[in-house]
């Protein structure tokens, strides 16, 4: 069973970039799937740095384990191959360091509850566009994809 996704934009001044915070419904809550650079909406370059696969270290996360356990889980696969598999396939896109990744990832998704920034995906949609600026200070409307 594929779960719903839905993507957050945050527009990044500094580099003319944006990353795309995705989401998956999950029971009837909202869970991290994973932070994407992007240079257009839903086309994210992949793997691009295999080199930064070999660098994916737990113990690195340690800190951050309970929260990843909790927030970022996988429906498919255990936890650690799934958080292995976004930092290979998009971290790697990133100038992020293995725990810079997960540590903004977190903090993004926390900082888009705490402002209620995802609500309106909660509409019965399957999917949705959730826009917010790069800093994701700043709201600025969603949409179905």
């Amino acid at each position: 069973m594929k779960l719903p996704l839905i993507f957050i934009l945050l527009f990044s001044h500094i580099r003319g970039e944006y990353y795309e915070l995705a989401l998956l419904k999950n029971n009837n809550s909202w869970h991290l799937h994973g932070l994407w650079p992007s240079f257009t909406p839903s086309k994210w370059p992949q793997y691009c740095n295999k080199n930064k696969c070999h660098v994916f270290n737990l113990k690195e996360l340690e800190s951050l384990l309970p929260y990843l356990d909790k927030y970022w889980t996988s429906t498919e696969e255990p936890n650690v191959d799934f958080w292995r598999h976004e930092w290979c396939k998009h971290g790697s896109c990133t100038n992020m360091t293995l725990f810079t990744y997960f540590n903004t990832t977190l903090s993004l998704y926390f900082k888009s509850r705490r402002k209620n920034f995802y609500n309106c995906c909660n509409s019965g949609e399957d999917n949705c566009l959730l826009n917010l600026s790069w800093d994701a200070l700043n709201f600025t409307g969603c949409s179905k994809y």
